[in-house]
């Protein structure tokens, strides 16, 4: 049975419609992504269930899937992802906008990654030289004196080498990708693509483990360029696979999205596409928040003059809905300005604000403003509005 709840909206569910078994998986390994309301009294004897600020879904058991549906179009979901993980210059992507839920999108994105890695694997995986070293009759790249000389008198000899293997990082992601994407609750095309790509991989790959963190910043060549997309769709996949429970002799992995994360990369990333010259951007910026270092902080995003070490902004993003900006948006982002040394900055909200803030909170010395990216309608015209409101008044100028 799947059933459907909508984010930040409560919805009623019967006890036939969710047993209280299922409820307690629900409540014991879940409640960080939705509030879960035992029947009683007060719910008129009805399970409640409250997504909070996250979508996907959520394999309770063999019998229950609890789908978390955005309050987003399906396609203003992806055009954010296309940003955020960097994928907007593949044309492979094409068409997924046009699905109507999260859990399409899911499975169609899981389709295109296990076509592309079959793709690879049909030319060739990528091959990269590991040194290696081996005790031999026969020398092979150099003896290694400092092992031969350690100890008695060794035979054979032990060399050193530079051998080519596709046992390398690049592959490990991917296998280990793979291995992960087999534990969600997939379409049987899907799953069968994924286990098709994941026997390419079961030998002479090695298995570990890595954070969707491992899958960027890393270096490419012409040799294996397509791998960038690759390794994109494997943090996309590492990042919003959920934590894991047992039933029956499966352990499944539920697809959840962070919206409030989302709306922070992509604004990041969109940022950094259209900042106009004169300006340069520094995302996740670490600074003391005393004297001695002992508290750091990160920020989500400030905004430097180009060629200089003045900040000119420091702008924080809130998935949230409300009339007005909370008091505690307000204490930290005066909070991060002053950590930052910077007079200016700017509060991101996905609506626009009925009553918006433009001002000083208390006695802070920072000058705050609120305003809107917004992403219900076209996602490019809302970056647009937003960027001019966001420079406005600032000068690109140290002098100014």
């Amino acid at each position: 049975m799947n059933l459907t709840v909508h984010e930040y909206q409560e919805s009623q569910f019967t006890c036939q419609q969710i047993s209280s078994r299922q409820g307690a998986v629900l409540w014991e390994n879940y409640g960080t992504y939705l509030t879960v309301m035992a029947p009683s009294l007060t719910t008129n004897n009805r399970w409640v269930l409250r997504p909070q600020g996250w979508v996907g879904s959520i394999v309770v058991d063999a019998e229950l899937c609890v789908m978390l549906q955005p309050k987003l179009p399906v396609a203003n979901i992806f055009a954010m992802l296309e940003y955020a993980y960097r994928l907007k210059s593949f044309t492979v992507l094409e068409g997924v906008a046009s699905l109507r839920t999260v859990e399409e999108m899911f499975q169609q994105l899981a389709t295109i990654f296990a076509k592309r890695v079959l793709d690879r694997a049909r030319i060739g995986l990528h091959q990269q030289y590991v040194e290696r070293t081996e005790q031999s009759p026969y020398v092979r790249g150099r003896v290694d004196l400092p092992e031969n000389w350690r100890g008695p008198h060794r035979h054979p000899p032990s060399s050193r080498f530079q051998e080519r293997t596709a046992n390398c990082e690049d592959n490990q992601i991917i296998a280990f990708t793979l291995q992960t994407l087999a534990r969600h609750r997939l379409a049987e095309r899907v799953a069968s693509s994924v286990r098709t790509a994941l026997r390419l991989f079961a030998g002479g790959i090695t298995r570990a483990f890595f954070h969707p963190t491992d899958c960027t910043n890393r270096h490419y060549s012409r040799l294996n360029s397509d791998y960038r997309i690759l390794h994109a769709l494997c943090r996309f996949f590492l990042e919003h696979s959920g934590p894991t429970h047992e039933f029956g002799d499966r352990a499944m992995l539920p697809f959840l999205v962070n919206m409030g994360r989302l709306f922070e990369l992509f604004v990041a990333e969109w940022l950094r596409c259209h900042l106009p010259e004169g300006f340069r951007l520094v995302t996740q910026e670490r600074v003391a928040a005393d004297v001695a270092g002992a508290f750091p902080i990160t920020l989500d995003m400030v905004i430097y003059q180009a060629g200089s070490d003045t900040p000119v902004l420091v702008v924080d993003t809130k998935y949230k809905i409300g009339d007005r900006p909370s008091p505690e948006d307000l204490q930290q982002i005066v909070a991060y300005s002053v950590a930052r040394g910077c007079a200016n900055a700017v509060l991101i909200y996905p609506t626009k604000l009925r009553h918006p803030f433009n001002g000083r909170y208390g006695r802070s010395p920072v000058a705050i403003r609120t305003v809107a990216f917004t992403i219900e309608g076209d996602v490019e015209q809302g970056g647009r509005e937003m960027l001019v409101e966001l420079l406005r008044g600032v000068s690109t100028h140290p002098s100014d």
